[in-house]
Formats: structure tokens, sequence, C-alpha cells
């Protein structure tokens, strides 16, 4: 029998999902060519609230944001 693959991407910019983790998503932005890793977090839209956060604080008003739902919506 074959094995179902989990999605990994995510719809939001910064965003992973990390498999056979208790919290499930993973929040990490690029910046002067590093990878800066933000933790992790049980939902999707929590990890990408803190990749627009650290945007924020890096790129200023030059920063691409993601459109964060609340999923209940």
């Amino acid at each position: 029998s074959r094995k179902t693959k989990t999605k990994t991407y995510s719809k939001y910019k910064g965003v992973t999902r990390i498999r056979g983790r208790k919290k499930c998503w993973m929040a990490q932005i690029g910046f002067s060519g590093n990878s800066i890793k933000l933790g992790y977090f049980f939902t999707e839209e929590d990890a990408a609230r803190r990749y627009n956060q650290e945007a924020i604080e890096l790129f200023g008003k030059m920063a691409y944001l993601n459109e964060v739902t609340d999923g209940n919506v």
C-alpha cells in the first residue's frame, strides 16, 4: 500500500508544515542571505502572523505581508 503524502507547503509566504511535530507549522524569513527561523505554531495562520511581524521589523513599508484570514470565515 502507498502512503499518502502530507501537504508541506502553505498558502502563506514564509510558512511550512513540519511533519511529526506537535506544533505543525514553522515560520521563517530570509534576510541578508540567511534564513531566520521564527518558531513553531499550532496553526498556519499564527505562523503567517509571526512572519508578518518580522517582515515589518526587517523591511518596514517595503515588506510583503500575508493576508491572514481567521479560518472561521
